[in-house]
């Protein structure tokens, strides 16, 4: 048990990742949602979901008690910056086709597509949390570790940059699910958090990115169109480029 924290949420994280992507030349869409969803894309989150709801039984409730208390032994002081470098994938969602990398959808959809997902993650996971109620380690007194909200945010931030550029800059979606790897590592290490709470965190984030790339066809059909009328400005394509001789940062607003 005392060599079990780093091996699972590296491992979470390969699992997550895609490791492999095919080319496409196709220029990003704004009418149809190009991202299918199966039902095999939801054996892995809920999967995991599974697997992180095993933390509030025994004998797993004593394991991860053990785990905590290990790792405990090693930190030394907490680091915050998890409470900030969750939102990281999140923003990748949009920097990066201001950056240059083409996203499957446009501004408009991709805020559909973001909002629909985070509306949807916090539905499902404080509905857990506030009926599970299982108490966080440590000196904390709330009832509300399981699972992991951190973690869910950054997992779902980095399923939306897999879905969006995964299959053209593979190393976007490899980073993104990195980065949501370490937030949950980090959870821990700061004692918000039982292992378990993290790993079934990542299944809900996950989760919610997939259910909501299951309904973006009826939103592109009806929320998105709306959208777009009264707020032009979500159609703006932004794209910035750096001075070669350094010290200039150009962005460019096409309408």
């Amino acid at each position: 048990m005392k060599h079990f924290l780093v091996p699972v949420l590296v491992s979470l994280c390969l699992l997550t990742s895609p490791t492999a992507a095919t080319a496409q030349t196709s220029a990003p869409s704004d009418s149809t949602s190009s991202c299918s969803v199966r039902a095999a894309d939801f054996i892995l989150p809920v999967s995991l979901v599974a697997v992180g709801a095993t933390g509030c039984f025994e004998p797993v409730r004593t394991w991860k008690k053990d785990l905590r208390d290990w790792v405990q032994t090693k930190a030394d002081g907490e680091c915050p910056v998890d409470d900030y470098l969750q939102y990281a994938p999140l923003a990748t969602v949009f920097v990066a086709d201001w950056c240059g990398a083409d996203a499957k959808h446009d501004f408009t959809d991709r805020f559909v597509l973001t909002f629909t997902t985070f509306v949807t993650y916090t539905v499902l996971t404080n509905g857990v949390k506030y009926t599970v109620r299982e108490p966080r380690p440590g000196n904390h007194d709330s009832r509300n570790s399981f699972p992991s909200g951190h973690a869910g945010t950054a997992f779902l931030g980095a399923e939306l940059v897999r879905m969006e550029y995964g299959e053209d800059y593979p190393w976007l979606a490899v980073g993104a699910y990195t980065v949501a790897a370490g937030v949950g590592v980090m959870r821990v290490w700061n004692d918000w958090h039982w292992a378990t709470d993290v790993v079934a965190g990542a299944g809900m984030g996950i989760l919610s990115a997939r259910l909501s790339q299951l309904a973006m066809p009826a939103l592109q059909r009806t929320v998105s169109p709306w959208m777009r009328s009264p707020f032009p400005f979500l159609t703006t394509k932004t794209t910035c480029s750096a001075s070669p001789y350094g010290g200039m940062l150009t962005f460019t607003a096409e309408w």
